[in-house]
């Protein structure tokens, strides 16, 4: 589409704003679903589950530890962002005590908080979750930690690195700071009547 799709050099504003909006749509719905990584595939019953070593993620961002509230927040809307780009259910684990404003269970546009328990890590509250989940073929963790990789690999359980998944998550934000910009607010009936008078 992209390759046989050539705008006109001699169209009005209008058209080429109504143009690009379909061409846009058309283009951005052809990448979702041929770029889509297997772990991203929404199955027929649920969608994909993801289970987060949070620590481990927000480490692969420089001074993170200076402030780790601010980091742990900054996370959380991250990972919200990527929620609403995917579609994908998210839990993410801390270690430490519970955030003020995200305490223990808290569901932030989606994505729920879960934290260590007391004397313990989010390592051990991540095979937990694992270990008693029904549908842990249907769940992937997120963790660089060979010992927890190798526990949840060995219960069934899918595993991508906090690399990976960063990838993932910046992509979708990428997408979804590009998607702000280019949509150009159009005149839906005024978009219909050109659509309707270019197939007279």
């Amino acid at each position: 589409l992209e390759q046989t799709t050539v705008l006109r050099g001699d169209q009005n504003d209008l058209q080429q704003r109504c143009w690009r909006r379909l061409i846009g749509f058309q283009i951005e719905k052809c990448r979702e679903l041929k770029s889509a990584p297997l772990y991203l595939v929404l199955s027929r019953k649920r969608l994909m589950s993801y289970l987060i070593d949070g620590n481990n993620l927000m480490a692969l961002n420089v001074g993170w530890h200076r402030d780790r509230a601010a980091a742990r927040r900054r996370l959380v809307h991250d990972l919200a962002s990527f929620v609403a780009r995917t579609r994908a259910k998210v839990r993410v684990v801390f270690d430490g005590w519970p955030d003020v404003e995200f305490p223990e269970g808290k569901r932030f546009k989606s994505v729920q908080v879960l934290y260590a328990k007391p004397g313990s890590d989010a390592d051990s509250r991540i095979k937990e979750l694992v270990t008693k989940s029904s549908y842990r073929r249907d769940m992937v963790v997120v963790t660089s930690y060979r010992a927890l990789k190798s526990f949840v690999s060995g219960k069934g359980t899918r595993v991508i690195s906090s690399g990976q998944f960063k990838s993932l998550v910046l992509e979708a934000l990428k997408a979804e700071r590009s998607q702000k910009t280019d949509q150009e607010p159009v005149d839906v009936d005024e978009c219909l009547r050109f659509f309707r008078n270019s197939v007279k």
